[in-house]
């Protein structure tokens, strides 16, 4: 016996009409409980009669769509995409090869296309991907990151200050933290002629002890 693929919505009217045929239902209750006319149970009845379970599938499922592109209308648009709009996501990519090309193709017929063409990877799939973690530096200054904020430190009692924060980027804490008046100029950093880190940051505290001492 061959397999029979149904939806829900075929499963329902299967159900219906086994009970019709087990005397349990009447035509007019199916019609109602169905949401079609008599006529309609009546073409059902006919097919199962005939084809069993498999006369109420859908005839078109398997088959092609009647409004699916033909394969040089996808490889011309593929091409396009791969020229011109590789780092485009699908919605924009749709977009202009609209408004340039003149192309209409839909946003998720056109996200189909270049998934299977391994120019689209999904958000989904984005996040499945590993990334090696970053391993510790052999000396410490090897990889830093720098970061300035321009606040009143000071409130009322002085101009407005930079706080540059230096940070090892594989370390959980500051480097240095010197204040500078702003703005802030990254080809002049004072400290970093200081030699060493140890240096650096004496420097600095010395320089934040100045400021206050200064400023009261």
């Amino acid at each position: 016996m061959p397999l029979v693929t149904l939806s829900q919505k075929e499963l329902h009217r299967l159900e219906a009409i086994q009970k019709i045929r087990g005397r349990r239902l009447s035509v007019v209750q199916a019609a109602e409980l169905l949401h079609l006319s008599r006529s309609q149970v009546h073409r059902l009845l006919q097919a199962y009669d005939q084809d069993g379970a498999g006369g109420l599938a859908s005839k078109k499922r398997g088959r092609p769509s009647n409004r699916r592109h033909d394969e040089d209308f996808r490889n011309t648009t593929l091409d396009l995409v791969r020229d011109r709009y590789r780092d485009f996501g699908p919605t924009l990519a749709s977009e202009k090869l609209l408004e340039w090309h003149q192309i209409a193709v839909s946003t998720e017929t056109l996200r189909k296309w270049m998934t299977e063409a391994g120019i689209w990877t999904s958000r989904r799939e984005r996040k499945k991907q590993l990334h090696q973690p970053r391993g510790r530096r052999d000396c410490l200054g090897e990889l830093v990151q720098i970061d300035g904020s321009h606040h009143w430190w000071f409130e009322s009692r002085g101009n407005g200050m930079l706080i540059v924060n230096e940070r090892q980027i594989d370390q959980t804490w500051p480097l240095l933290a010197p204040f500078d008046p702003p703005p802030l100029r990254i080809d002049k950093f004072d400290h970093w002629n200081l030699g060493t880190y140890n240096s650096a940051i004496l420097a600095g505290i010395a320089q934040r002890s100045a400021f206050i001492e200064k400023l009261g």
